[in-house]
């Protein structure tokens, strides 16, 4: 909602204010800024919910503030009209920013607690290009959580998050991954209730794992050895590359659930896949319309000759190369979390 601009001042200090139209009359709002700034006990300090003593004054919110009722701040002011327009408030000190002001009744408000806001980011130093690394940050006061904070996160000088942190515990977790050789540098920055920015900056250097030799058991033979991609994760799925006649690489997934080699049809086109008959296939998502073919490919420069397969039409993903492969030709499987390897044995 958009409000009026009013000119207005604290003490001789200059705010931002709007005029809200309450119950017919209108009255003016003071930013937020003035309850800080006269070192008023803010208990939470959120966009458009700002709380002093544990109380919630009458308050708007527009995109650039929250304002809060001049007269709920829980301080007398003075007011006087200012030449050409808007008003002066005056508390009892004169002062914005060293002394206590006074309470609507003319009383001391209570003692304002001692606040210590202090900001916690963890972060990993190092990290599997392809997996996730999470930044965890805690707001606190006095070493404990401090919830609803406004924190913002930069992502190599960009922002790219700006949120609250939990209402309960303070937290927050915002996970980055890179896919190759690359050093990221994140910047956490959030303003206290008390007005000081806090900044942690760490970084993170992503590294893909290098393939090394993977021992071969006594009673097999190393037919090829392939390399994890970056992207692989082997609780999950494990990606690797085979090679199109043509010369083109294809990322496909090691896939023990998918019987037969199952590719798409863009990748049969690379491949140079031929219709060697129809058939229905079926699964969770239902039915659909397939043809068996046979595909010639190599895997690290091991070639493969007619390599039984179905190219299914309505198949999206990247191509699964299913276990029948090995069960067809005899093939022992090594899949290596340790060496980052994918050993054929025969």
């Amino acid at each position: 909602m958009a409000y009026t601009s009013v000119k207005a001042e604290v003490n001789s200090k200059s705010y931002p204010a709007v005029q809200v139209n309450v119950n017919g009359v209108y009255t003016t709002y003071l930013d937020w800024a003035v309850a800080r700034d006269l070192k008023l006990n803010i208990t939470k300090a959120v966009y458009n919910d700002v709380e002093i003593n544990g109380v919630k004054p009458p308050q708007v919110a527009d995109s650039a503030t929250t304002y809060i009722q001049y007269d709920k701040f829980g301080v007398d002011f003075t007011v006087q009209k200012l030449d050409g327009g808007g008003f002066n408030f005056t508390t009892s000190s004169g002062s914005t920013t060293t002394s206590p002001a006074t309470t609507a009744t003319g009383s001391t408000p209570p003692s304002t607690d001692t606040h210590s806001y202090t900001m916690l980011v963890t972060e990993p130093s190092t990290a599997v290009a392809g997996t996730w690394a999470p930044i965890v940050i805690t707001t606190m006061d006095n070493g404990k959580p401090l919830g609803s904070q406004v924190i913002t996160i930069d992502q190599n000088g960009v922002q790219v998050c700006k949120d609250t942190t939990d209402a309960t515990n303070g937290g927050y977790e915002w996970d980055i991954t890179e896919t190759s050789d690359k050093t990221d540098t994140m910047t956490v920055s959030w303003t206290d209730p008390a007005g000081k920015v806090h900044t942690v900056t760490n970084t993170t250097a992503f590294e893909v794992p290098q393939a090394s030799a993977t021992p071969t058991p006594s009673d097999d033979s190393t037919v090829v050895v392939a390399t994890m991609l970056p992207d692989s994760d082997p609780s999950d799925a494990v990606f690797f590359e085979i090679t199109a006649p043509n010369g083109q690489s294809i990322e496909v997934q090691l896939d023990t659930g998918a019987f037969e080699l199952m590719f798409t049809t863009s990748t049969a086109a690379t491949l140079g896949l031929q219709n060697e008959g129809s058939l229905t296939v079926s699964g969770v998502g239902g039915t659909a319309s397939a043809y068996y073919s046979s595909a010639s490919f190599s895997i690290n420069g091991v070639q493969f000759s007619d390599i039984p397969c179905i190219v299914e039409d309505s198949f999206t993903g990247k191509p699964l190369f299913g276990y029948k492969f090995f069960v067809d030709n005899g093939y022992d499987l090594l899949v290596s979390q340790k060496h980052n390897t994918i050993t054929i044995m025969k």
